[in-house]
């Protein structure tokens, strides 16, 4: 991942792993591991506390917030889930 960063921005990216600057990348099959859970649940960063949607009250990442380095056609899926979570959290406000 740091590779790919440095030739996207063309940054020097040598010490983001060690000092924590890159985290939690994992494949999405590494994500899903657990029978039953949807895609919704590869966008999830948390549940419980104040803000969380249904009732396992998860908490969800933000388009805003998130790099993704994908093909066109994972972009457009990724950004259909986000709009998923949009709507479903506009459900339970």
């Amino acid at each position: 991942m740091a590779a790919l960063l440095a030739q996207a921005w063309q940054v020097d990216t040598r010490t983001w792993l060690d000092r924590g600057l890159i985290y939690n990348i994992k494949l999405v099959r590494e994500a899903l591991v657990h029978e039953g859970e949807s895609e919704l649940d590869m966008l999830s960063c948390g549940s419980g506390g104040v803000g969380g949607i249904g009732p396992d009250g998860k908490h969800y990442w933000s388009p805003s917030s998130v790099d993704m380095f994908v093909g066109p056609r994972v972009a457009e899926r990724l950004r259909s889930l986000f709009s998923e979570v949009e709507a479903i959290h506009g459900k339970d406000i």
